[in-house]
């Protein structure tokens, strides 16, 4: 993993990017954290804090003397941020950590909110935390320049208070926030429904990729499975086989298949709480049968045993948030290779210019192009390569 020395009025910790080789230009912390923890360096040691969105855990290490709350919907965020608590010699998160479907509790004197990459997820995140705030909170956005525009700095006026953008350091910016007494907050978790041309009920949750509608790799693969199956040509199966699926959003692709493969059984992956909410209300009111699928919020497949699997179906997530983050990609399909069985297939769906074809080859023996969009691809590979 990468590893790199912040250092800050609050001390010199030792950040890992989890998962991340030493050769990756990518590092735990950005410049925006950097500016917020000297920013943030003459807090008393009274404040309540509040974390939000934390990526890598250069906040929360930074923070760690005000036994701050954090509040991360991603798996993986929770693991690195105790990884590199621990790295300091700081006390786990433990009760501390918020998943990203719960929502805070307790009374905040400072909320740090790292913007999200989604517009939708920060509203609501915004909303949620504005009853929790004293009258008097210091409320402090934190994110690189090019992504603080009207719809950030509309997003915090209309829940918090008036934020004041302040000029941009080293290409990172940080908003202060002045808390009013207003309506705008408590709003409940955005809930909503769409159908699809099969007529799925596919639920959403604030922030989970792709919605109200089918995104096109989604909808490309959703094709070219139209045929394949227990039943079809393209895939040779098991009477009842097992199907993963890999970042599994909310769930459209393992209810559709569940719809038209009646006696198969599915296990839903994703680092995202709201994104496995969002599955878990798709399967329920698609009526599915509970006892037909397994969820698991976890960073790739967790600790699912080797060989589990007849059939894996992905579409590999290739950022963290903003950053392009290769290394990412390729350990999801080194993943996937581990846990199908020999005789197994898996299915990627990806945009064509990240040449997943070509890199497939490193963990397969066979890898098929079965389509010819223009921008993306949905590859068949099988034949595992031995480990």
């Amino acid at each position: 993993m990468s590893e790199t020395m912040l250092t800050v009025p609050q001390g010199s910790f030792t950040l890992r990017r989890l998962h991340t080789p030493n050769r990756s230009p990518l590092r735990a912390w950005s410049a925006a954290d950097e500016m917020a923890l000297r920013d943030l360096a003459d807090l008393d040691s009274g404040e309540t804090v509040l974390v939000l969105n934390d990526a890598w855990g250069a906040l929360s290490v930074g923070l760690a003397q005000h036994a701050p709350t954090v509040w991360s919907d991603s798996a993986l965020a929770r693991d690195a941020i105790d990884a590199n608590l621990k790295e300091n010699d700081l006390e786990p998160l433990g009760p501390r950590a918020v998943r990203g479907n719960e929502i805070p509790v307790g009374s905040f004197s400072v909320a740090v909110v790292v913007v999200p990459k989604s517009h939708v997820l920060l509203r609501w995140q915004l909303a949620a935390i504005w009853p929790l705030l004293a009258p008097d909170a210091r409320v402090l956005g934190v994110a690189m320049a090019r992504h603080v525009n009207k719809a950030v700095v509309g997003a915090f006026r209309a829940s918090i208070g008036e934020p004041t953008p302040r000029l941009a350091e080293r290409k990172a910016r940080l908003i202060d926030v002045s808390v009013a007494d207003h309506d705008g907050g408590s709003e409940p978790m955005v809930r909503y429904a769409f159908r699809t041309d099969d007529d799925l009920a596919v639920w959403e949750s604030p922030g989970v990729f792709s919605a109200r509608h089918l995104d096109v790799g989604t909808a490309l693969l959703l094709e070219e499975l139209a045929t394949a199956g227990p039943n079809g040509e393209e895939l040779e199966l098991p009477d009842r086989p097992q199907v993963a699926d890999l970042g599994c959003g909310n769930g459209v692709v393992a209810a559709t298949l569940a719809k038209r493969w009646p006696r198969a059984a599915f296990a839903l992956f994703d680092v995202s709480d709201l994104a496995i909410e969002a599955a878990r209300a798709t399967w329920s009111a698609n009526e599915l049968g509970g006892h037909r699928m397994k969820s698991h919020v976890c960073d790739g497949f967790g600790s699912t045993k080797d060989d589990s699997f007849d059939l894996v179906i992905t579409n590999p997530p290739f950022h963290q948030e903003h950053a392009v983050d290769r290394d990412l990609t390729d350990r999801l399909l080194a993943e996937t290779a581990r846990v199908v069985r020999p005789s197994g297939s898996v299915i990627v769906v990806a945009q064509r210019h990240l040449h997943l074809h070509t890199r497939m080859l490193k963990w397969f023996e066979s890898v098929e192009v079965v389509s010819g969009h223009p921008s993306h691809v949905v590859l068949l590979a099988s034949g595992v390569v031995t480990r």
